[in-house]
This record gives structure tokens, sequence and C-alpha cells, in this order.
């Protein structure tokens, strides 16, 4: 999965691919605070949440802080994204 963010924040363009067909797979997508969502042109949805190295970190937690997303990809399949 490749997505570039605006400021952290605001979607601009995301894609990605599967290893046995790779052709890319355009996305659409929004942040809102923590979470985040992509969307497929075939339906498909990505409900991720963006997880810290220091749970009781206190600054508002970000892409630029986080350490990885996490939920539930396509299909309702659990992944990560680093």
């Amino acid at each position: 999965m490749n997505v570039t963010l605006r400021d952290y924040v605001q979607f601009v363009v995301g894609r990605y691919f599967y290893a046995r067909r790779p052709a890319d797979i355009p996305l659409t997508g929004q942040v809102q605070g923590t979470a985040v969502t992509f969307k497929e042109p075939g339906g498909g949805v990505f409900r991720l949440h963006l997880v810290s190295m220091d749970p009781t970190s206190r600054p508002p937690l970000t892409f630029y802080n986080s350490i990885r997303r996490e939920g539930r990809g396509r299909n309702q399949r659990p992944m990560t994204s680093s």
C-alpha cells in the first residue's frame, strides 16, 4: 500500500496491489483523528487506526509519530501497515 498525505492529515492519493496480480489498484481515503479509511473501486474498504510506540504518550497521535497502522482490510481480514 502506498499513500500520500498532505500535512499528515489530508489524503491526497493512494494505491495498492496484490502480489499475485501486480496491477495498481487506486484508493480513495480519509483521515479522521487516528482513524484511517481507504476505499477501492471494487467496493473493498480498509479501516485502520494509528498505533503509538508508547500508548501513554501525550502528544496527539499522527502519521508522523505513529509506528504503524492496524485494522481490518478488504474482506475484514486483520492487517498491519508500516
